[in-house]
């Protein structure tokens, strides 16, 4: 088994390293082979302990191999631990807008139909448009737009620094929610010239 797993690793491994596209989950077919080898060199560890003749002749019960898995599995247990028990959001930022469309469409009292505001170039988008077809489903009239080509009347959400600042420099707005860093216009005249 060790040898078949290294062999499919090493393979697998070649052939996504000389693969143009480069995605981090490509890599998720070795995993199982790289726990079973793993496996295989802690038991051989363990076992090499326990065998110890010095070992076995100084105590009658041998607990050395027992700690060693202990001192080994401390730490991966103490990382789980800590992220089931008290998990921290690493990039809340980062997904705010998708948290206030997640509350839209988990209240039905707000019907309001807006649009969101987002470059779709520096981000990317597939986290929102997740939320954005639960609107659609739940019958709002919602997408994603261009903060450039806004009407009068219309509701616009936006999260973005330069969104923001592009709606709060070239239109008359009115803000009619925030939420964190995520805010809801209503435009109300457009100041620029076509």
């Amino acid at each position: 088994i060790t040898i078949f797993s290294s062999i499919n690793l090493v393979i697998y491994w070649l052939i996504i390293s000389l693969a143009k596209t480069k995605l981090e989950w490509y890599d998720l077919p070795m995993y199982p082979f790289l726990s079973i080898l793993c496996a295989i060199t802690l038991y051989w560890i363990f076992t090499q302990i326990r065998q110890w003749k010095h070992l076995n002749n100084q105590f009658t019960v041998n607990l050395i191999p027992v700690l060693f898995l202990i001192l080994i599995f401390t730490k991966p247990y103490q990382n789980i631990l800590s992220k089931t028990r008290s998990p921290i959001e690493d990039r809340e930022e980062f997904y705010r807008l998708s948290y206030f469309l997640r509350n839209i469409a988990n209240n039905p009292i707000k019907r309001h139909n807006f649009d969101v505001c987002f470059d779709q170039d520096e981000y990317n988008k597939s986290y929102i448009l997740f939320y954005i077809y639960m609107l659609r489903d739940k019958g709002m009239d919602c997408s994603i737009i261009d903060c450039r080509y806004l009407k009068p009347g219309q509701e616009v959400v936006a999260i973005q620094d330069h969104e923001k600042e592009f709606i709060e420099k070239f239109y008359k707005y009115k803000v009619l929610e925030t939420y964190y860093e995520v805010k809801t216009y209503k435009i109300i005249e457009t100041f620029q010239t076509n």
